[in-house]
C-alpha cells in the first residue's frame, strides 16, 4: 500500500519556537509586511506564489490557508495548526491513513456557547458585518437555508480554523471559503479598531462547521496541546461549566433568526441592503 502524505501548515506571526519535522511545516504567516522577516528566514513565507500575505492583518491564519490551497501540491492531507496550538495526537505520515480511515475532518474539540452562534457572532463583532456574511452565504448556497439557519441558531463551533482532511476536500473547502469572504469582504466597512480589523478571521471561525455540515462530512474530534512534546490539553472545560452553558443555551434558544430593526434600517441607509438581496436573488450555488 502507498504511504500517503500530509502537509500541516504551523501558522506562526512572530519569531518562537515551533515543532517542525517532514510534515509540520511552520510558515511565517503575513511576511509580506511583516517587521520580523530576518528573524523568521529559516522558515517559508505566506508571500510566495499565489498569496493573499498582505491581507494577514485582517484575515490571520487564512493566509496561511490560501497559500497551502493555491501552492501545495502532490500531497494527499492537508492540515493547519498554530505555533502554540497542535492536536494532541502526533500526525505522522505513517499514521494518517488509520486516523482518518472513519472520517472525514480531523478538527479541534467543539466549543460551546451559552447562546447561539448569530448572538454570540454579534456580541464579539460588528452585527452589520455578521449580517452581511449570513446574506452571503445564503446567496452562494440557496437552496439550504434551513441547514444555513439552523447552524446560526445552534451554538457550537470547532475553533481555531484548525483541521486535517484529504486534499481535494480541502481544495473544496478553500474554494467555498475564500469565495465567501472574498464576496463578503466588499461590503464590510473597516474598523479603526485593532481587535475589529481581524473580522475576517473571527468570521471565518464559524464557516468550517459549516461547510462540514452542508456538505454531511464526518469528523473526528480532538483536543488541542500549547506544545507538540506536552500533554496539558487547552481549553478543557468543567463538566459543571458545560452543563451550565448547555441550559442557558436552551433557555434563551430561538426558533427563527431574526435581525434588529435599527440593523437593517441603517444597512438600508448605507445603501448595503439591496444589494445584498440583490446577490440573493441571483442565486449562485457553491454547495454542490
Amino acid at each position: 500500500m502507498k504511504e500517503e502524505t500530509i502537509k500541516i501548515l504551523i501558522a506562526c506571526h512572530k519569531p518562537d519556537s515551533v515543532y517542525e519535522d517532514d510534515v509540520y511545516t511552520p510558515i511565517h504567516v503575513g511576511r509580506a509586511i511583516s517587521p520580523y522577516k530576518e528573524e523568521m528566514a529559516n522558515m517559508i513565507g505566506d508571500d510566495t506564489g499565489d498569496n493573499i500575505s498582505v491581507e494577514n492583518p485582517r484575515y490571520c491564519e487564512l493566509t496561511a490557508i490560501y497559500w497551502g490551497w493555491k501552492n501545495l501540491k502532490d500531497i494527499d492531507y492537508f492540515g493547519l495548526c498554530h505555533y502554540r496550538r497542535y492536536f494532541q495526537k502526533k500526525i505522522t505520515n505513517e499514521n494518517i491513513q488509520e486516523l482518518m480511515s472513519s472520517c472525514d475532518f480531523i478538527v479541534a474539540k467543539k466549543v460551546a456557547f451559552a447562546q447561539s452562534i448569530k448572538t454570540w457572532l454579534c456580541g464579539s463583532l460588528v452585527s452589520e458585518d455578521v449580517y452581511i456574511l449570513y446574506k452571503v452565504i445564503l446567496a452562494k448556497c440557496p437552496d439550504k437555508k434551513c441547514q444555513i439557519d439552523d447552524f446560526f441558531m445552534s451554538n457550537a463551533i470547532y475553533p481555531c480554523n484548525m483541521f486535517i482532511c484529504k486534499k481535494e476536500i480541502f481544495d473544496r473547502y478553500a474554494e467555498w471559503l475564500f469565495d465567501i469572504l472574498f464576496t463578503a469582504d466588499k461590503y464590510l466597512k473597516p474598523s479603526s479598531y485593532s481587535r475589529l480589523r481581524r473580522e475576517m478571521g473571527y468570521l471565518s471561525e464559524v464557516l468550517l462547521a459549516l461547510f462540514i455540515k452542508l456538505h454531511g462530512y464526518v469528523c473526528k474530534e480532538m483536543p488541542l496541546i500549547s506544545n507538540i512534546n506536552t500533554t496539558q490539553v487547552l481549553f478543557s472545560i468543567p463538566i459543571h461549566r458545560q452543563l451550565k452553558t448547555k441550559l442557558a443555551y436552551w433557555i434563551n434558544k430561538v426558533s427563527t433568526i431574526e435581525w434588529d430593526y435599527a440593523l437593517i434600517t441603517g444597512m438600508k441607509n448605507d445603501g448595503i441592503y439591496d444589494e445584498l438581496e440583490t446577490l440573493t436573488i441571483k442565486k449562485e450555488d457553491i454547495c454542490r
